[in-house]
């Protein structure tokens, strides 16, 4: 091998070293983002890849169309309770006053505010002995007249502003149902009666027990 041909192939591992030392510089890397830029820049490469970028959307947005008709049609679309009975329809919006029960921000009406247990005696003597009825408290146990009705509408209205007459008796505390009334029932989750739409209660049946 003679001196041209060293010099030749010196000459061609310095540009391969050459060649390797630009590809890992900055100034390789910079360029290569410079070329990148300039192809989407470019307005024939940015309508082809926006023209092939449209056709993939439009084909994602017909197979999501496809896909929410065969759902809608092949699976019961209708709302339901737990249970699977249809859900109830709202009432139409109104300027109304509805029932107190069909309120849930009425959790109560004419009720005293609550208090911590406590009694009143007449001397300090009765109180010293801790014996309750020694004290003013009128306990509620008892008979009391008792009117059952099957739905809201056939229940007494202000019937507490006057003594009533005729009424039934039952025994306080007790329950209605346990006593003749009505149906016992006991849910633990699911509502008792059909349909359920809440806050609205049933009109029909509805059992209302006023004491």
């Amino acid at each position: 091998m003679d001196a041209g041909q060293d010099f030749k192939m010196m000459q061609q591992r310095r540009a391969s070293q050459n060649e390797l030392d630009y590809k890992s510089s900055s100034a390789y890397r910079f360029n290569n983002l410079r070329q990148t830029l300039g192809r989407i820049c470019n307005p024939a490469f940015r309508s082809d890849f926006l023209d092939s970028l449209f056709r993939m959307s439009f084909y994602i947005r017909t197979y999501v169309f496809f896909l929410i008709i065969y759902l809608s049609l092949s699976v019961n679309t209708i709302a339901q309770t737990v249970t699977g009975e249809p859900a109830g329809i709202p009432h139409t919006p109104a300027v109304y006053n509805p029932d107190p029960w069909e309120d849930p921000l009425i959790t109560s009406i004419n009720r005293d505010p609550a208090r911590a247990t406590g009694y009143s005696y007449t001397s300090v003597a009765d109180a010293l002995s801790c014996d309750r009825d020694k004290s003013r408290m009128m306990l509620l146990n008892g008979e009391w007249d008792f009117k059952f009705a099957f739905k809201p509408a056939d229940a007494p209205s202000d019937f507490y502003k006057s003594r009533v007459k005729g009424w039934d008796k039952i025994e306080v505390p007790s329950n209605w149902e346990m006593k003749g009334y009505d149906i016992p029932i006991y849910k633990s989750a699911v509502y008792p009666f059909r349909p359920v739409n809440p806050p609205w209660v049933p009109k029909d049946y509805n059992a209302v027990g006023s004491y």
